[in-house]
């Protein structure tokens, strides 16, 4: 009977894992409807805001605010390329690049939360990401610039600071 009841116990313990929200189910359940263009960071607080009332753990989130870097239009959302005139055959697109002045996404336990990423909810390791969206291969990439910001302090209320320490976000890739 005492094996049983552990067996039971543990059962209902895997059960209620499996239906846990999680960061990610979060990001995937609510990519299309907490979106809004051009509201980066607002879209980034309202997703910290959805994660705090499901308890997830913040405290080793970082927010990530990129200054002045150009992207690379295939992964930027409803971009794809920059639109050309009208042809015969419907809108054609020519290849451009989209440059941001700045912009917000999220990090957690080493995975990428950016709604501006790509047209469906893609949840990617920062390497990944930063190699997709930001990295070009052209020399002037290892100059970009990042300031990070905890993402409890964000979610507090607490403002950005205006003039915060910049990592090259070629030095992201290095971290643990």
């Amino acid at each position: 009977m005492k094996k049983l009841s552990t067996l039971l116990l543990l059962f209902l313990l895997s059960l209620s894992s499996a239906f846990a929200t999680t960061l990610e189910t979060i990001f995937e359940d609510n990519f299309y409807t907490l979106h809004v263009p051009n509201r980066c960071g607002q879209n980034i607080l309202n997703f910290l805001k959805l994660a705090q009332k499901e308890n997830i753990d913040l405290s080793r989130a970082e927010i990530v605010n990129v200054q002045n870097g150009w992207v690379e239009p295939q992964y930027v959302r409803n971009e794809g390329y920059s639109p050309k005139a009208p042809g015969p055959a419907g809108l054609t697109r020519a290849p451009g690049k989209r440059y941001y002045d700045f912009h917000v996404f999220l990090i957690h336990e080493n995975k990428v939360y950016d709604f501006d990423y790509g047209n469906r909810p893609v949840v990617h390791s920062l390497q990944t990401y930063l190699k997709k969206m930001w990295f070009t291969g052209k020399e002037g990439d290892r100059f970009l610039g990042a300031s990070l910001y905890p993402a409890e302090d964000y979610l507090s209320g607490k403002p950005m600071p205006t003039q915060t320490k910049s990592t090259p976000l070629l030095q992201l890739l290095n971290r643990k």
